[in-house]
């Protein structure tokens, strides 16, 4: 397996046209692999040509995040060199694009045309984010439990969900699509950061291969969901990662729970209760699912019921958007909310678990 954590990869499609008299020739394009260990680094674009001073402006060089937001940036020009230096340090985990746009002009104030475009990733050095605290079961005395368990594998659990999880060192359990881990669609985490979801400390479970109607499919069908999402996800972080499942729609019965139990140790659907300590089934764990219109005073209703009983809450959560324009979608800010209260309330009032360790203290 590739070890990501000491390396940031730097794609570089790099195109140069070359001005001389009135004519423009292209020259040869090429791609670059570097490896960075500075986020404070600067980019140096070189101009085969003196470039126009008054050309150069925030417009016409940027920088964005993958979210499209600008990225602030200073810009010194020297003859044919024009200095790129962030205002700030890059951050981890995220992708950055350098724009040099068309109307940049040389010292005879003819365009350089699509002279150059950078991308970069910084996605190494894990250590810089700090990782989540493993379960210390000494921690567990029968308090309430909650458990933020999330569907699907989005790609902006990555972006909005894991730095918070980290700043608020907050367990909680990803629950994967198996046939998205190495598809194209930038919808859903690549493999590289499910590696470093697992890798900072959070639970990665599956969401079946497919994530179809179970009760839809014959018993060979639901065996085969159930087995290949395990082997698709452990394929990447290894044999025994995966231990259990959130059914997709939470379209459920006994003869899949009776299939389901052959594959994992905790199942969990929707349910809108919490899971009483000693009186609950493993494997048909119950979650409230926070959708659009959700705010977090209901949220903090549901952890408040569970430390009001010692019962276990599972909150189930799907996309993590600024704009949750889709029904089952929340904001970082709701998201932030709800761990800063968990955190406030206290480790012995309620522990914040993953599915597995919350199974590991409580299953009888």
């Amino acid at each position: 397996m590739i070890q990501w954590r000491k390396l940031l990869i730097i794609a570089i499609p790099f195109v140069l046209l070359c001005m001389n008299s009135m004519t423009i020739t292209k020259a040869e394009s090429f791609i670059e692999h570097k490896e960075i260990t500075d986020l404070n680094k600067e980019w140096t674009i070189t101009f085969n040509h003196p470039v126009n001073r008054a050309s150069i402006t925030d417009s016409s060089i940027t920088i964005k995040d993958e979210a499209g937001n600008h990225f602030p940036i200073t810009l010194e020009v020297n003859e044919n060199k024009v200095k790129v230096k962030p205002e700030k340090s890059y951050e981890n985990y995220t992708t950055y694009t350098l724009n040099v746009q068309n109307n940049i002009e040389n010292d005879k104030s003819k365009l350089l045309e699509n002279s150059f475009k950078l991308i970069f990733t910084t996605n190494f050095a894990i250590e810089d984010m700090e990782k989540i605290t493993p379960l210390n079961t000494a921690n567990y005395h029968g308090q309430a439990l909650v458990t933020l368990s999330y569907d699907d594998g989005y790609r902006n659990w990555y972006d909005k969900a894991l730095p918070l999880h980290s700043k608020y060192n907050m367990p909680g359990t990803f629950n994967i699509i198996g046939n998205k881990v190495y598809s194209d669609d930038e919808v859903y985490m690549n493999p590289s950061q499910l590696w470093v979801a697992h890798d900072l400390g959070l639970e990665i479970a599956s969401h079946t291969q497919n994530h179809p109607f179970l009760t839809r499919k014959s018993e060979d069908e639901i065996h085969d969901e159930f087995a290949e999402s395990i082997n698709t996800i452990e394929s990447l972080l290894g044999k025994g990662v995966v231990s259990t499942v959130a059914i997709p729609y939470s379209d459920y019965n006994k003869e899949i729970r009776e299939i389901a139990m052959q594959y994992f140790d905790g199942i969990r659907v929707l349910g809108r209760e919490t899971n009483i300590m000693n009186d609950y089934d493993p494997y048909w764990l119950k979650s409230y699912a926070i959708i659009n219109t959700t705010e977090f005073l209901d949220v903090k209703k549901w952890i408040d019921k569970a430390v009001a009983e010692n019962s276990w809450v599972i909150i189930m959560l799907h996309g993590i958007t600024e704009d949750r324009l889709e029904e089952y979608e929340t904001t970082p800010e709701i998201l932030e909310q709800i761990m800063k209260y968990i955190n406030d309330l206290g480790k012995d009032s309620i522990l914040p678990v993953n599915t597995k360790e919350g199974l590991q203290l409580t299953k009888q």
